[in-house]
Formats: structure tokens, C-alpha cells, sequence
């Protein structure tokens, strides 16, 4: 996804990804087969993936005074450079300073800090001097544990072991779901206690709602 001087645009079309990811667990969510297990985990890594290219493109937008869904521009009062590349020197001094730019000062992709850590987005609008960062803080503390749990689950389908599996039965403590030796994509499938949907949906509306927010 590229950086827009609309974050309506942007909104859109995450969520349109959103709704994709969203079709294809609900094709499997009733299957317990190897193959839902496996529809299942590329959902868990296209989510957490979508989430990372929305927050990069929405950090670098806010050096292009991006207009509000509601109306008004974002305004990085703090920046002072002349394009992406100097913003994304920005959030290399705060999180990845010991990291040196490519000859002629742009960066490695694979060096940048990882997007999809909220605290990255945060400090990184906040040295900028984003005008709507009240507005951003709000949107990311809404008390889901999507941002906190779902790259626990990624990192267990992009690298299977028993280490990561557990760390995954261990998140799901957090929503009272039963493990007991439990597959993570069953775990993803099951309903937190005493809420109405599976918690993979559950995540998926609430990486929406952030969003929507985060875009007003």
C-alpha cells in the first residue's frame, strides 16, 4: 500500500483486505482438517502483514498533510525533511540508530523498526509532530489484544515449534479459552468466554475499528 493524501483511500482499501482475510477464515472456521489449519494460519500472517504496511504508509503519509475523513490535514509540525526517505530517518534514530542508510542516504526496507509494533507507530508520529496524535493514541487503546497477541500466533504459523506453539496456548490465557495441547488454529477458531465470535473474527473487527479511527 502507498502513502495517500487521502487516509480515507488508505482506509478503504486495508479494509477491503480486511474483508478478504475475513471471507476466507469464515470458508474454514467450521472445518477442524489440516487444510483449515492451513487457510487459518495465512490468515494470521496476512493480518498482522496488512496491519504492518497500514501503519508504515499511514506514518509516511502524515509528511503529505494528509486530509481527515472528517475533515482537516494532519500536519507533522516537527518534520523537517522533504520526503519518505526522511521520514523514515526519523524512525530509524528512534528505534534502529545503530543502522546506517544505503549509499546516497536511503534505507534497506528489511532495517526498518518493525510496523506492526504499535509503540513504533506511536513515538514515531510523535517525533514527527502529528498534529492528530491525541487522535492516534486514542485509536490504539481501545484495550484489544490484537496488536499484542496476534504476532505470537504469526510468528508459531511462519515458524513451527513447540516453543512457539506454547507461546501461543499461553496468549490465549488472556480470553479464558481452554488449550489443553490445543492446536494454535483451533485456539484462533475458538470463542474468547463469553463473547459471541471466534477470536479471529474478533481480531479482525477490531483491526477495522482501529483503523476507522485512527482515519477519522
Amino acid at each position: 500500500m502507498r502513502p495517500s493524501r487521502e487516509l480515507g483511500t488508505m482506509r478503504r482499501r486495508t479494509v477491503a483486505l480486511l474483508d478478504r482475510l475475513r471471507t476466507d477464515a469464515n470458508s474454514v472456521i467450521a472445518d477442524f482438517s489440516p487444510h483449515s489449519r492451513k487457510i487459518i494460519g495465512h490468515v494470521a500472517i496476512d493480518l498482522l502483514n496488512a496491519w504492518a504496511t497500514f501503519s508504515r504508509s499511514y506514518y509516511l503519509s502524515c509528511v503529505l498533510r494528509p486530509k481527515r475523513e472528517r475533515g482537516g490535514r494532519v500536519i507533522a509540525t516537527a518534520f523537517v525533511g522533504t520526503g519518505f526517505t526522511d521520514a523514515i530517518t526519523v524512525a530509524m534514530r528512534r528505534h534502529r540508530p545503530s543502522r546506517m542508510p544505503l549509499p546516497g542516504g536511503s534505507w534497506d526496507r528489511r532495517d526498518e523498526p518493525p510496523w506492526h509494533d504499535t509503540a513504533v507507530l506511536l513515538t514515531s508520529c510523535d517525533d514527527l509532530g502529528c498534529s492528530n496524535l491525541i487522535q492516534i493514541q486514542a485509536a490504539l487503546s481501545t484495550g484489544t489484544g490484537v496488536f499484542n497477541h496476534l504476532p505470537t500466533f504469526r510468528n508459531f504459523f511462519a515458524h513451527r515449534n513447540a516453543a512457539t506453539a506454547q507461546s501461543a496456548r499461553n496468549a490465549a490465557g488472556f480470553y479464558s479459552i481452554s488449550v489443553a495441547g490445543r492446536h494454535p488454529a483451533e485456539i484462533l477458531r475458538s470463542r474468547p468466554h463469553g463473547r459471541p465470535f471466534p477470536l479471529l473474527f474478533e481480531w479482525l473487527d477490531d483491526m477495522q475499528v482501529t483503523i476507522e479511527l485512527m482515519c477519522e
